[in-house]
C-alpha cells in the first residue's frame, strides 16, 4: 500500500519531533550535569570556606588569649614595680632631715668661729700690721746691702774664676807629666 502524502507528512513530523525531543531530552540532561557540577563545586568551596573560618576563629581566639596574658603579666609587673618604688621611699631619708643636720652643724661651726675669733682678735689684727713690718724690714735691708751684695758676688767669681784657672792648671800638669813619663818609658825601651 502506498503511502499517501499526509502520511508522510505525519510521518516526517514525528520524526521531528522526536528528534526535538531527543535534543531537549539531551539539552535537559546536560542542563542537570552542569547543575550538578556547579552543585558540587559550590559545596567544596563552601567546605573550604567553613574550614578557612573555623581557621580564623581559632586564630582569633589565640590572639586574644595571648593578649589577655600578656595584659596580665604586664599589670603584675606594674604593680610589682610599684611596691618596689614605695618601698625605696620608705627607705628614702627625706630632704628636710639633711638640711636640719647641716644647720646644726652650721650653727656649731659659726659658734665655734665666733668663740675663736674673740679669743685671738688681737692676734689677728696685729698678725696684719707684724708681717706689714717685717716686709718693709727686708725689703729696707735689699737697698741698704746692694753694695755689700755686689762686692761679695765680685770676691765669689773672682774665687771661682780662680778655682778654675787652678783646675786647667793641674790638668796642664797632669798631662805633661803623662807625656813626660810616657817619654821617659820610650828612651828606656829604645
Amino acid at each position: 500500500m502506498p503511502k499517501s502524502p499526509n502520511t508522510k507528512k505525519r510521518a516526517r513530523k514525528d520524526s521531528t519531533n522526536g528528534s526535538i525531543r531527543d535534543t531537549v531530552s539531551a539539552n535537559v540532561t546536560l542542563s542537570n550535569g552542569v547543575r550538578q557540577n556547579l552543585d558540587h563545586q559550590s559545596n567544596k568551596s563552601t567546605g573550604h570556606s567553613a574550614q578557612f573560618q573555623a581557621q580564623k576563629y581559632a586564630l582569633y581566639a589565640h590572639a586574644r588569649g595571648a593578649t589577655q596574658e600578656i595584659v596580665r603579666s604586664t599589670t603584675n609587673v606594674f604593680d610589682i614595680v610599684q611596691a618596689m618604688l614605695l618601698e625605696m621611699q620608705a627607705q628614702e631619708i627625706p630632704f628636710q632631715k639633711y638640711h636640719d643636720d647641716f644647720r646644726v652643724v652650721m650653727n656649731s661651726s659659726q659658734e665655734s668661729l665666733d668663740k675663736l675669733s674673740k679669743l685671738y682678735l688681737l692676734a689677728w689684727k696685729t698678725l696684719g700690721q707684724q708681717r706689714a713690718a717685717k716686709l718693709e724690714a727686708a725689703s729696707t735691708m735689699l737697698v741698704n746691702n746692694a753694695p755689700r751684695r755686689h762686692e761679695i758676688m765680685t770676691e765669689m767669681s773672682k774665687k771661682a774664676r780662680q778655682q778654675l784657672e787652678q783646675a786647667k792648671q793641674e790638668e796642664k800638669d797632669a798631662e805633661d807629666a803623662d807625656k813626660l813619663i810616657e817619654h821617659l818609658k820610650s828612651l828606656l825601651r829604645g
